[in-house]
């Protein structure tokens, strides 16, 4: 199973943007070496024996920065819209709506989109959201994961590199 496949019971959040790593040694390891003081990082580097789970856990996070494929993102923000009774659109006009969705949404990780989608929904709101209302409940769990990964490869002085686009599918 993919280390970033949505659970409804247990989706991504800012407090645990990897919900199925979050109680990983190597994440408690990442938490941990993150409240160390940069002295105390530099004196003391991860130790071997331990180093094994942080690669773990950069691969995991690396992994879960993939972005979303278009079909993921059209179930998603299908799925969501369905809940919201709206004007009739065209054809081609509900077409370019959902492809500005798509668009505007490319960037982000399926399961953050899934989460965001499902807070939505699960939140008193009597209206449909717009990208944006998705893309601000989505950006915190997105930096999150960032700066984990990016601390992660700080303490294995790991060059940070770019994470590849999946395929639009």
């Amino acid at each position: 199973m993919k280390e970033n496949q949505f659970d409804a019971n247990d989706p991504p959040t800012a407090a645990n943007p990897l919900p199925r790593s979050g109680n990983a040694p190597g994440m408690k390891l990442l938490r941990g070496w993150m409240r160390r003081t940069l002295n105390e990082r530099v004196r003391d580097p991860i130790p071997a024996a331990e180093r094994a789970d942080m690669v773990a856990i950069e691969r995991a996070l690396s992994a879960s920065l993939s972005t979303a494929t278009t079909s993921e993102l059209r179930q998603a923000v299908t799925g969501l819209l369905n809940h919201y009774p709206a004007r009739p659109l065209s054809e081609n006009a509900a077409a370019a709506v959902l492809e500005d969705w798509i668009t505007d949404l490319r960037s982000y990780p399926a399961d953050i989109i899934l989460a965001a989608c499902q807070q939505w929904r699960r939140e008193p709101n009597t209206f449909a959201p717009t990208p944006g209302h998705i893309i601000e409940l989505a950006e915190p769990i997105m930096r999150v994961r960032q700066l984990y990964l990016r601390m992660v490869r700080d303490a294995l002085g790991v060059e940070a590199r770019h994470v590849p686009e999946r395929k639009a599918g």
